[in-house]
């Protein structure tokens, strides 16, 4: 999410300093927290901040364990169930680049370490997951998952 300062960013005498030590006029947050700004125009400074909520992005874990131990059984994305998802697939490839799961459930439990009910091999799988957030934009995201057993 992109934080912003509308009121003085058009003037040449205004600076900024951000809690994360950037000086411009906007800043990008990519993970849920407290940003602030002091912001100096002619010798007067103000404060404000704004508090970004975890429905704004996805957390994806790298590893899983499906052995029946109550305990990171499923490969699923952990932010998923945040008020900020309206739309969701994933995919899950093996090595070979064979599909070996595929859902669009929001509310599902996730890969369960199984390809046709038979156990998948402890490995290194390949996710690609498409989300679509409450403000209608669209994330996409790729990477590695490991099975372990």
């Amino acid at each position: 999410i992109t934080l912003y300062d509308h009121v003085n960013a058009g003037n040449g005498a205004a600076s900024w300093l951000w809690n994360t030590g950037e000086t411009s006029s906007s800043i990008t947050a990519g993970q849920p927290g407290i940003y602030y700004t002091t912001v100096t125009v002619d010798g007067c400074s103000n404060t404000d901040s704004v508090d970004v909520k975890n429905d704004c992005y996805l957390s994806v874990p790298n590893a899983f364990s499906p052995d029946g131990d109550g305990v990171n059984d499923y490969f699923f994305p952990r932010s998923l169930l945040s008020s900020g998802l309206t739309g969701f697939k994933m995919n899950i490839f093996n090595r070979w680049g064979e599909l070996v799961f595929q859902t669009t459930n929001l509310n599902g439990r996730g890969w369960d370490g199984k390809f046709n009910d038979v156990l998948q091999p402890a490995s290194v799988y390949v996710y690609v997951i498409d989300i679509t957030l409450k403000n209608g934009s669209v994330q996409h995201y790729q990477g590695n998952v490991t099975l372990l057993r």
